[in-house]
């Protein structure tokens, strides 16, 4: 907070002493009113080496009039002066100090917004690489089924093929036995009808001599 502060006494007397200044002559401006209002507000003058003429016990008509005074109204004006300086620099010191705090403020945040956006960052980093590791080991999961799959496939082709021909030489000997089967029917046929055809003969022939006699 801005410490300047305004002493009230002190602007009070120096009011004070304005008004009473406008209401005399010039030659009361430099009265002792005047000069003990004059005396408050600034005790040493520079032409006294700093020394006040109050405590120094000197103070009389004689000094202060061989000393030039300033009217009240310049000494006022002085006053203001200094104290408009004095609060004009601790305002600015204190909108320094309040803007390297803000200042200080907003790079700390900024700071922290940083490393926290990188942990982040560094998070969905891991994250998309343990996701990419994944899906590498599933490809290659998918990789091998497909080559299981295919070579499936190519067996299954294969035996298809094996398949066919055995039916192809399966029809073939089911021909050949079913030829062999007709041949051998009648070779077992063709005995029996021979013997039957000389059984016969030889009862034709019995009879026949029978007759005969």
């Amino acid at each position: 907070m801005i410490d300047a502060r305004i002493n009230d006494t002190n602007i009070l007397s120096a009011r004070n002493a304005v008004a009473s200044g406008k209401r005399k002559s010039t030659e009361d401006k430099v009265g002792s009113s005047s000069k003990r209002v004059a005396l408050e507000l600034f005790p040493t003058h520079p032409s006294h080496d700093g020394k006040s003429l109050i405590n120094s016990g000197h103070y009389d008509e004689t000094n202060v009039q061989s000393v030039p005074l300033e009217t009240p109204e310049d000494l006022f004006d002085k006053f203001l002066n200094s104290q408009y300086n004095t609060i004009r620099e601790s305002c600015k010191k204190y909108l320094n100090n309040t803007y390297n705090d803000l200042v200080k403020q907003a790079d700390n945040r900024a700071s922290t917004i940083c490393r926290e956006k990188d942990m982040e960052m560094a998070s969905m980093k891991n994250t998309i690489s343990s996701l990419q590791q994944k899906l590498a080991s599933t490809n290659e999961v998918i990789n091998r089924k497909n080559t299981e799959l295919d070579n499936s496939r190519r067996r299954n082709l294969e035996l298809e093929e094996q398949v066919a021909h055995y039916n192809s030489q399966a029809e073939v000997w089911k021909e050949k036995a079913e030829r062999a089967e007709e041949m051998l029917w009648n070779a077992s046929v063709s005995p029996r009808r021979h013997a039957c055809c000389c059984e016969d003969e030889e009862d034709t022939a019995l009879s026949s001599v029978g007759e005969t006699r």
